[in-house]
């Protein structure tokens, strides 16, 4: 059993502990606990992803049982007793709710969209041409921060849409000190993150992505990039800014996850600078595709002139056979809350074993309304390189 301390030990210690948390009113609140006659406490930390809470862990004696007490109220009735533990409650209370904050923390945040969608592309009566577009996205983003400094973090993602449902995807793991962030798991991937790389497409769901230098006929998102839904291309990444300057390593393999038979690699890189608002870019991906199909060099441009927006996108998709060139133009135009963009892009050079689309040149023409708070009502129009027209139309909203 715990020794009983003096009352004028315990009123030193609460005090001690309170001038620690650094909280004046505290401490003066803190300073009569040794008036509630408590056995030796304990003072136990509880830290939360949010706060830092304190528990002070005893047993109850009668006043007039500890020997030379000093307190006022020796012998006092048990009500008025009463009222000095309640001002510890409330002290104690008042600690758990304004001590620092922890340096872990939780935070939740996504966005979600609701609108109609035409794809001229379907064949009725085995599918609609238009049909209900909906999505949620919620994020979960979980970090902690070490005594030195160093940043620990974790990403998960849960997406709901009208087609697959809601499901939770892989994580992705990080840790970061300064400019220099370490990630494995769902990686985001460099070609993915690359500045520009989505600048020319337009409407609510980016219909087709046809804009995109990086995507050509029969070969669309061949890179390594987060997935909503799945595991990603499990691997990882290092990602390094100082300054101006912008630097993305990612590689994924077979190998990392521990499955058999051949192994596919994927090796991407981009570097980017800023400088007086505009953004140059340059990236390259060396895969295993067949025919070197997902290797890529990528080259984009992007800036403000006012109140309007401009970019350049260049890529070479491929190599040898399959080698595909692509090239697109992006602009903005910005009128209070109101947004107009549009892009075109061509496809040329392809090779003996690329496909050839039906159409060299898609373009796309959008809009979006600023509704203040994160909502904005948005919309676009698309000519595909199978020379079909798509369109959406809805509301989107981050939160």
């Amino acid at each position: 059993m715990d020794k009983p301390l003096q009352v004028g030990e315990n009123r030193a210690l609460a005090r001690a502990y309170g001038k620690k948390a650094g909280n004046a009113a505290l401490r003066r609140q803190l300073g009569g606990l040794g008036q509630c006659g408590m056995s030796a406490p304990r003072i136990i930390r509880v830290r939360s992803g949010l706060r830092v809470g304190v528990a002070i862990v005893g047993r109850w004696e009668e006043t007039r049982g500890i020997p030379n007490s000093d307190s006022p109220e020796l012998g006092a009735p048990l009500t008025q007793r009463g009222k000095t533990m309640k001002k510890f409650l409330i002290a104690t209370t008042a600690l758990t709710l304004s001590a620092g904050v922890a340096a872990a923390e939780v935070k939740f945040g996504g966005d979600a969209r609701l609108g109609m969608n035409y794809d001229g592309s379907r064949v009725a009566p085995a599918q609609s041409k238009t049909w209900l577009e909906k999505r949620v996205t919620i994020n979960i983003d979980a970090s902690t921060t070490a005594d030195n400094g160093v940043t620990f973090g974790a990403r998960v993602r849960l997406r709901s849409d009208e087609v697959a449902g809601t499901a939770v995807n892989g994580a992705r793991v990080f840790v970061r000190a300064g400019g220099l962030t370490v990630a494995g798991g769902n990686i985001l991937g460099a070609i993915e993150s690359m500045p520009g790389v989505y600048a020319p497409s337009v409407g609510l769901t980016g219909l087709a992505w046809s804009g995109m230098v990086t995507n050509v006929t029969g070969r669309y998102f061949d890179w390594d990039a987060y997935s909503s839904r799945g595991n990603g291309a499990e691997g990882l990444e290092v990602i390094y800014t100082m300054g101006d300057f912008t630097g993305h390593v990612s590689y994924s393999s077979t190998k990392l996850v521990g499955v058999g038979g051949a192994t596919v690699d994927t090796l991407s890189a981009y570097g980017a600078y800023k400088f007086s608002g505009w953004t140059v870019a340059l990236g390259l991906a060396d895969g295993d595709a067949v025919n070197d199909s997902s290797d890529k060099i990528v080259l984009t441009v992007g800036g403000k002139i006012g109140d309007f927006g401009v970019g350049f996108g260049a890529a070479r998709n491929g190599k040898g056979v399959s080698k595909v060139n692509k090239f697109a133009i992006n602009g903005s135009y910005a009128m209070g809350a109101t947004t107009i963009s549009g892009y075109v892009a061509s496809e040329s050079g392809h090779g003996a074993a690329a496909a050839v689309p039906a159409a060299k040149t898609t373009f796309g023409l959008g809009a979006s309304y600023d509704l203040g708070g994160g909502a904005s009502i948005v919309g676009g129009v698309e000519r595909t390189n199978a020379k079909k027209a798509r369109a959406d139309l809805g509301v989107s909203f981050r939160f």
